[in-house]
């Protein structure tokens, strides 16, 4: 696989750089991270809200949102 160099915010050059999912992809995990995020998503509790909501489906919770 081809690395390239990436410019960051600020202007430096980072020599020989590869994104993360790449690594992951060549060890053979990223099939398994995939799968592990979209069960999260199926009952979401990312934020404070902790609502478990369908983010898959696109689900919206209904009523006042309460922070545990």
């Amino acid at each position: 696989m081809n690395k390239q160099s990436a410019v960051t915010g600020s202007g430096f050059i980072l020599q020989d750089f590869e994104p993360a999912y790449l690594q992951a992809y060549q060890r053979g995990e990223l099939q398994n991270r995939v799968k592990l995020v979209l069960k999260e998503l199926e009952g979401c509790c990312a934020c404070l809200r902790d609502c478990h909501v369908s983010r898959l489906n696109n689900v919206r919770r209904s009523g006042p949102v309460q922070i545990n």
